[in-house]
């Protein structure tokens, strides 16, 4: 198991997923705005937001009204904004905007695309950072992980997850045919320069590596890889259509275990997301402990 699988969190990073809480950005619009009271006209008749508000409400997703969904949605949202003040959480306009400027560095000119497709503005997106660091918070309060727990976990997990194998980094030469790839190596054997050579005549400028023993590779490859000293370099491999590889094994890393000290921080993470309820379960508990009153009598049986 490679390093880092088993300690995935549970929970999705703020950028990695648009929506926290479901149905967000496809109700959205449902938020308070400066839309015009008019929708559309036909032949000159109006189509009011009234009406179009209306006839939303009459849709339904699984048996469901849209209102009675974006109702819901309205609530759970209010309920995640109050924990933060309610608990103490810290979440505020500092800590969206440094999740918003992550996203921003991770996604670069196609946040604004990714963003129009979702049907969020900016201003909501913040929104969502919002909520999704409140929730974050929420779940995670007052859960302990003791070094103790951090040392068992490390020991049980060292041999798969720490574990980082032995790691091979190899060039490649691609030429047309293996008369070619008979001429470089002599070339190679005269004296000539590996890395001019490939930049010269090479066909393909690819690299392989880092590559491990239990890597998915052709097998005429990792043979090929795996049986070189650092620094020599392949007989011809045929890779179909008439294409022939030289292969030079540049470097070999060894395998490492990484230390429970620079994994520490991983792992605690890891544990306290391991005992932390889960996102329903936390805004479930909200609604139970809320007092909520709705007033529109189509309304008031919803249960989240």
């Amino acid at each position: 198991m490679p390093y880092g699988e088993v300690l995935r969190r549970p929970s999705a990073k703020v950028f990695a997923a648009v929506a926290v809480l479901l149905l967000v950005g496809a109700f959205s619009l449902l938020h308070a705005d400066e839309r015009p009271a008019t929708v559309a006209r036909v032949n000159g008749v109006e189509i009011s937001r009234d009406m179009f508000y209306e006839t939303l409400e009459r849709f339904t997703v699984n048996g469901e009204s849209l209102g009675s969904i974006a109702l819901r949605q309205l609530i759970s949202e209010a309920l995640v904004v109050q924990a933060n003040d309610r608990y103490g959480l810290g979440v505020d306009d500092a800590a969206v905007e440094a999740e918003y400027e992550a996203a921003a560095r991770v996604y670069g000119d196609q946040l604004p695309t990714l963003l129009a497709q979702a049907g969020l503005t900016e201003e909501r997106f913040r929104e969502e950072i919002r909520l999704s660091l409140i929730l974050d918070r929420l779940v995670t309060r007052g859960i302990e992980v003791t070094e103790e727990e951090i040392a068992a976990f490390y020991e049980e997990h060292k041999d798969s997850a720490f574990h980082v194998p032995e790691s091979y980094y190899a060039s490649q030469i691609l030429v047309a045919s293996e008369q070619e790839a008979e001429e470089i190596l002599a070339l190679l054997a005269d004296g000539a320069d590996f890395a001019e050579l490939r930049a010269e005549r090479s066909l393909d400028k690819g690299a392989w590596g880092p590559v491990t023993k239990s890597d998915p590779i052709p097998q005429n490859i990792a043979d090929a890889i795996f049986s070189l000293q650092v620094g020599e370099v392949s007989e011809p491999i045929s890779v179909g259509g008439g294409g022939y590889y030289l292969i030079r094994l540049d470097k070999i890393v060894p395998e490492e275990y990484l230390s429970l000290d620079e994994v520490r921080d991983e792992i605690r993470e890891h544990l306290i997301y391991s005992k932390a309820p889960s996102i329903e379960e936390a805004v479930a508990q909200l609604w139970e402990e809320a007092d909520i009153q709705i007033e529109w009598p189509r309304y008031s049986d919803l249960a989240l």
